[in-house]
């Protein structure tokens, strides 16, 4: 299988399962703005062709660990879309009490063996870490 053609299958079958993610988030209706009820079953139209065209393949996939770039559109008030970019890694914020409306400091990404992606400095200390000791 090509190299092209063995990427395309992967994140495929990504796609599917994000989609499938977003769909379930997107299940109760009432929570989302009317505006985004058309998008529903383009969602489900898109993972019906993806699923056809997965199901022809007979090339065994597993769970890997890779580097993307991690993009959040907070832009909706009722839904928070995420994207992920593939080969486009980037460092994120900490986002403060787990709301991406509240990006903190910037910290770098480390790899699977723990070590940092790129040189960065210390972290500067907070008032928070000076009420901790």
């Amino acid at each position: 299988m090509e190299k092209s053609a063995e990427e395309k299958l992967v994140w495929d079958n990504e796609r599917v399962v994000r989609l499938g993610g977003e769909l379930g988030n997107l299940g109760e209706l009432n929570t989302i703005r009317p505006e985004l009820r058309p998008k529903i079953p383009a969602m489900k139209a898109e993972i019906a062709k993806l699923k056809e065209e997965l199901a022809k393949s007979d090339v065994p996939l597993t769970h890997a660990i890779i580097d993307a770039g991690v993009w959040i559109d907070g832009s909706d008030p009722t839904v928070t879309w995420i994207d992920l970019k593939p080969g486009v890694p980037r460092d994120l914020p900490v986002f403060l009490h787990g709301n991406v409306s509240t990006p903190g400091e910037v910290v770098p990404r480390y790899s699977a063996h723990g070590e940092r992606r790129r040189s960065a400095r210390p972290p500067e200390r907070s008032p928070v870490d000076d009420r901790r000791r």
